[in-house]
């Protein structure tokens, strides 16, 4: 469903307990880590990412392996 919608790149947070399940769904480990507003280390939770346009794709290093800062992440 998200290959049909338009969007260039999708991402999602989980256990990392819960990385088999996704990477068989084809969503790619984001080894840069996530840092949640306010805070000074990364997060527990594993950044999963899935880049779904030719835009998307161009960008996919850089996402994939820069920390990525979020307010919140649950």
């Amino acid at each position: 469903m998200l290959d049909e919608r338009g969007f260039d790149v999708a991402g999602l947070f989980c256990d990392p307990p819960l990385e088999p399940f996704y990477l068989r769904l084809g969503w790619i480990t984001c080894p840069g880590g996530t840092v949640e507003d306010g805070d000074a280390e990364l997060s527990t939770d594993l950044r999963m990412m899935r880049f779904l346009s030719d835009a998307g794709r161009r960008a996919e290093q850089s996402l994939r392996d820069e920390t990525l800062r979020v307010r919140w992440s649950w």
